[in-house]
């Protein structure tokens, strides 16, 4: 197996740590962009005094810097039990603080919502509470009871997301 782990897709992580084998499909690179579009949204971040809150980088440290694949598969399972109002809540704290970038909001909760359903072939955890931090995703990512769901159904929901939100910006 090749390629930079951060970046893999969890089934592969899981395999390579059980040292078994899998076929490598499209759907692992599918997941291996969406691993790439937050690590890079977390990156420009980092360039802003975002990165001077202690939550922001612990929740990237969760997200990109497990040292080990063990910790990594870890760390993704306990992260997507999440919803995403506290899964990524410093990443959205960060974009929601401009106003302006509910665009790039939406994509990110999509985003999430897209690799939550992966994790547990579940919908994200329900709402704790709090009002969803976007109401247009919704619309393309609805939240939904707990179900098993099929790879093209979750993949379509995330590409719909990416579509409609990239023709408005």
């Amino acid at each position: 197996m090749t390629g930079t782990a951060i970046f893999m897709a969890t089934a592969l992580l899981q395999t390579q740590k059980d040292n078994k084998t899998i076929t490598h499909t499209w759907e692992h690179d599918i997941e291996s962009l969406a691993y790439m579009l937050l690590y890079s949204i977390y990156k420009h971040a980092m360039d802003t005094s975002a990165m001077d809150k202690k939550g922001f980088q612990e929740e990237f440290q969760a997200f990109f810097g497990a040292p080990t694949v063990k910790e990594l598969v870890n760390e993704r399972f306990n992260i997507f039990r999440q919803a995403e109002e506290n899964g990524i809540r410093f990443l959205l704290e960060y974009i929601n603080t401009d106003d302006s970038d509910t665009i790039l909001s939406s994509v990110v909760s999509g985003t999430f919502r897209f690799l939550a359903d992966l994790h547990t072939n579940l919908q994200a955890s329900e709402l704790s509470g709090r009002k969803s931090p976007n109401r247009d995703v919704d619309k393309l990512y609805p939240r939904r009871p707990p179900q098993p769901l099929p790879f093209e159904d979750m993949y379509k929901c995330w590409y719909d997301v990416i579509r409609v939100f990239q023709s408005r910006a």
